[in-house]
């Protein structure tokens, strides 16, 4: 499955650079069996996160943050959903968000950050009781996050 909007999504040359190192490519295309999850539960994936995750699923960034730090972005799934089997309160994101359901796509930030999207693509992150709204599509998250942009916080 492709992904026809990040085919045609410009990123920033220092994203571009972090995403060829971690082996992403334009063409780049992986099976959501990497997910390694219930078959019941990838099924019920809208189509922008099974074309976001076929494309990027499975990457993990290394990037520097403003106050020099050193961080990463992955989209494992397996292990995000792993890490965020407790404490990590996805119905009641979903509610405050607007959106009927948030599905796990990965995790920033030393795995603090549980990143989230919606049926329409719209990227949120989650760290406990805050919930913050990151961008419209996967892309513009990887560029935000990984340049260390400010996300509006949701009450």
């Amino acid at each position: 499955m492709s992904n026809p909007t990040s085919r045609s999504f410009l990123f920033t040359p220092e994203v571009h650079h972090l995403l060829v190192e971690a082996g992403w490519h334009r063409s780049r295309t992986v099976e959501l069996s990497h997910c390694r999850l219930p078959v019941s539960i990838v099924v019920g994936w809208p189509a922008p996160v099974q074309a976001f995750l076929a494309e990027f699923g499975g990457l993990m960034l290394y990037f520097i943050r403003r106050d020099d730090s050193i961080a990463y972005l992955h989209f494992d799934v397996a292990r995000a959903y792993q890490n965020s089997a407790t404490g990590y309160p996805l119905a009641e994101y979903a509610l405050r968000a607007g959106e009927l359901a948030l599905y796990i796509i990965g995790q920033a930030y030393t795995e603090n950050l549980l990143l989230l999207m919606s049926a329409t693509g719209q990227v949120y992150g989650g760290y406990e009781d805050s919930l913050y709204a990151i961008a419209g599509n996967g892309e513009t998250a990887i560029e935000a996050i990984c340049l260390d942009l400010p996300f509006r916080e949701i009450p």
